[in-house]
């Protein structure tokens, strides 16, 4: 004790590398951490995202004329499309479009009662805002590598989960449509 006290006096520092006081810093350290992990901040866990890979949803077509009419609505699904002749054309038709889907109907008849209409597979091209969007729905010409706007909804209501759309096409009588596109939410890892 007298050197530690001489040499406080005489400004030389003394260290003691004995066994003994090295496992004594040791578990110093270990307190001194264990005590500040608490502190840290908890984990939040993340917040789900959209994975627009993939859509299920229906599509609502109603139209009529002279006392017919037609009130069909079709289950579909829709794969994002990312690459081929049909992504192709659809991205020189929509270049501010984010999202191109090819879209199946499980049913590829409306209007069976009246007069029945093919509708087979159709294109989607989409913009996805903050506030909630812009859904162009087309046609495409394989065959051709062409495609046609069917309609166009400026107004789409998207809430990350569910896009709510409507638009009106011609085919002999102006034909009314609403549907919904339900897309699955993923936890980011």
């Amino acid at each position: 004790m007298l050197a530690l006290l001489l040499a406080c006096e005489t400004g030389t520092v003394v260290v003691d590398n004995t066994e003994e006081a090295k496992d004594d810093t040791a578990t110093a350290d270990d307190d001194a951490s264990d005590d500040t992990a608490g502190d840290s901040a908890e984990e939040v866990p993340a917040e789900p995202v959209t994975d627009y890979s993939a859509y299920t949803g229906y599509r609502h077509f109603y139209a009529e004329v002279w006392g017919y009419a037609c009130d069909t609505t079709v289950e579909e699904t829709g794969t994002e499309l990312t690459e081929g002749d049909a992504y192709e054309a659809l991205a020189a038709e929509c270049p501010s479009c984010t999202n191109f889907y090819e879209n199946v109907p499980l049913d590829n008849t409306i209007c069976d009662d009246t007069y029945p209409i093919e509708i087979g597979t159709t294109y989607r091209a989409m913009l996805y805002t903050e506030s909630g969007g812009v859904a162009t729905f087309y046609n495409y010409d394989a065959d051709g590598g062409s495609v046609s706007i069917l309609g166009a909804d400026n107004g789409l209501e998207f809430d990350g989960e569910t896009t709510v759309f409507d638009y009106t096409f011609e085919y002999l009588v102006t034909f009314y449509v609403d549907g919904e596109m339900y897309f699955e939410m993923t936890t980011p890892e």
